[in-house]
This record gives structure tokens, sequence and C-alpha cells, in this order.
């Protein structure tokens, strides 16, 4: 079983970014060079489009995806995000018959099977041509700027309640 929650943020100002993604918890772990990757996993519940949304309203953020999947359910779900709204949403999930979009396609769309809805009586291989896949999903994930081998360019934990209300600095 593997699971992989992040978001991936293209920006113009990586120090204004920090300054304003701070107050949403997103800490700095290295430089970048205009995409920014953040590690979500930290939290119980998924946060990535969420946080993508709120990212992406960020003044200098032209887009920020948001990524989730899990290989023993089988689902998964990227999120594109531009000016605070998602603009294309893709749900992958096995037991509920294939794909669920919202919004246009996309060009990085390439690099998944998006593909048609699927009965429960289909045969399994005409289901396995568009049938989407951890590995598919890394595939995506790396296009898009992610680097496995360097980690995340920051990580996010969700500022607690006395940090959002007295500054993060004193808890």
């Amino acid at each position: 079983m593997a699971t992989f929650c992040g978001v991936i943020c293209e920006v113009s100002d990586e120090v204004a970014f920090y300054a304003k993604a701070a107050a949403l918890g997103v800490r700095r772990l290295r430089e970048a060079k205009g995409t920014i990757t953040i590690d979500t996993s930290a939290a119980f519940i998924d946060p990535s489009e969420k946080l993508a949304r709120e990212l992406s309203a960020i003044e200098g953020v032209a887009r920020a995806f948001a990524i989730f999947g899990q290989s023993a359910a089988d689902g998964y779900v990227v999120a594109e995000n531009v000016g605070g709204e998602t603009i294309r949403r893709v749900l992958y999930n096995r037991d509920e018959g294939g794909w669920q979009t919202t919004g246009t396609p996309r060009a990085w769309e390439k690099d998944i099977p998006v593909g048609k809805k699927h009965d429960v009586d289909d045969d399994e291989d005409e289901r396995d041509a568009d049938r989407m896949s951890y590995r598919k999903l890394m595939t995506l994930v790396q296009n898009l700027g992610w680097d496995f081998d360097a980690g995340p360019h920051a990580e996010h934990k969700k500022p607690s309640l006395l940090a959002r209300l007295f500054g993060s600095s004193l808890f």
C-alpha cells in the first residue's frame, strides 16, 4: 500500500510566497526555483485540496495542484487551482466505476489515463486500459516538478488554534 498527498505550486517569488503561506502552516525546507512542492502527509485528514485552493489565491502563484493517491483503495485525485478556484478536478475511484471529472481537460492530463466511467460489469481487461495507478500518478507528480530524490521544498502542518490566535512564533 502506498499513499501520496501533496501540493505543487508554480510561483514567481519564493520569498513573498512563504511570507503569506506561513499563515496557512507551510514551512520552507529547501530552496526552490519557480515550483514549490509541499508535503501534506503529516495531517490525519488530507488537507491538499483545501490548501492548494488557498495557496492559489496568493499573489504570484500561477497555479497550485492538489494531489492525493492511495494504492490500496485505488483512489486518486488531482485538482488544479487558479486564483482560489478549482478549474479542473479529476478523481479515479475503482469501486465507484472509474473516473469523475469537473472542469475543462488540461494539458497535464496526458500523463494519466483520464477515461470513461466504467460499469461494474465491464471486463477487467477493458477497465485496465483506462485505469489509474499509483505509478501513473507518480509520473504526473514528477512531470509537474516534484523531485523525489531531493524531497519536498516545504511541509504543511496545520497551525494550532493558539498559533492562529496569537502568532505561530509563540507555539
